[in-house]
């Protein structure tokens, strides 16, 4: 596969290849821009609240923010999809059965910016 190089205004068009990175310490989403990224973490939170998406099971309350995390990278990032679970590639399909098993944690981890990773690395907190 032939190397796309950063345009001047630090665009990637491969995001295997992109610098700009954040993780939960379990997902990794791969934006193609500076700008893209920012966007992501400056709304995501927002999102979160926008999408209410809350519920109950049985009396067990579920936690869907993580879906709803994965719906706005998919708004924000319009270059492609690159995603990353525990340092290794996915599709879209196990990121949601993923995003599907997590219903029941009671907390949502939060999104940081990190430095390229390389493949099979995961971030600890």
């Amino acid at each position: 596969m032939i190397a796309l190089p950063i345009t001047k205004r630090g665009v990637y068009h491969n995001l295997k290849e992109s610098k700009y990175v954040v993780s939960n310490t379990d997902i990794t989403f791969f934006f193609s821009s500076e700008h893209t990224l920012n966007k992501f973490m400056n709304g995501y939170e927002k999102q979160r609240e926008n999408d209410r998406f809350y519920g109950e099971l049985n009396g067990t309350p579920f936690n869907l923010h993580i879906l709803s995390d994965i719906e706005f990278y998919k708004r924000c990032e319009k270059r492609g999809f690159y995603v990353w679970l525990k340092g290794f590639s996915i599709n879209n399909d196990e990121l949601y059965q993923y995003a599907l098993r997590k219903m029941l944690d009671a907390e949502s981890p939060k999104w940081i910016r990190v430095e390229r990773l390389k493949v099979g690395e995961r971030i600890v907190r």
